[in-house]
């Protein structure tokens, strides 16, 4: 089994995915936090409404149908509804953030509310957002590796969760020779979320003032 090839086909699918998850996130907590009213009304109801939806469930039944490997439609499929808790949250901080002085500032100067979103709250939330999209990362490669252990994604040989499958087939579990065909696959897993965490910590520290060293 060839593990190593294991990791860029997983980071094509949990790259993007935590990309597709952060970026609807952040968009539809921007809108809907800043304009308010009506608009804010609407979108949270919609945004509530999938919160209540299983995103277990709706994962494994959309990717038994579409049955593709592309990973960029994987990703679409990982990051269906996992961008609702991040949109609420997002919100909550541009409710905060439009009473600053400065934006209100902004805002009587007459500058346009792109500006206002873009160059005067956006800054003050992205280490949030950064932080966010590592952790989404996160949750996408495990999903992407669980619906391979169960078979529910087109065989991939050398994919993680297809390789764990194989070997807990083979009696890895029961302390067989396939135990090693368990255990690499899993120290890579391990690892791979290990370096995500500590990535996140970085960019944390990196973009956090207070953090600094």
């Amino acid at each position: 089994m060839d593990i190593a090839n294991g990791a860029p086909f997983i980071l094509e699918i949990s790259f993007p995915a935590g990309l597709y998850t952060t970026v609807i996130g952040l968009v539809v907590g921007l809108v809907s936090g800043y304009f308010g009213g009506i608009v804010d009304t609407i979108i949270m109801l919609f945004n509530d409404a999938l919160l209540t939806i299983p995103s277990l469930l709706i994962t494994v039944i959309i990717a038994v149908m579409i049955h593709t490997a592309n990973p960029l439609v994987l990703a679409g499929v990982l990051s269906i509804t996992g961008w609702t808790g991040l949109a609420r949250s997002v919100r909550s901080q541009v409710l905060s953030s439009k009473e600053y002085p400065y934006v209100e500032v902004s805002r009587v100067l007459g500058l346009g509310w792109g500006y206002i979103l873009f160059r005067e709250i956006l800054p003050t939330i992205m280490p949030y957002i950064w932080i966010n999209l590592i952790l989404n990362m996160e949750g996408s490669l495990y999903a992407a590796v669980g619906l391979y252990y169960l078979g529910l994604l087109p065989f991939n040989p050398t994919n993680w969760g297809y390789m764990i499958n194989n070997a807990l087939s083979l009696g890895a579990a029961y302390g067989s020779s396939a135990i090693w065909y368990f255990l690499f696959p899993t120290l890579f897993v391990t690892l791979f979320m290990v370096s995500l965490i500590e990535l996140a910590y970085g960019i944390d520290e990196a973009i956090n003032p207070r953090l600094r060293r």
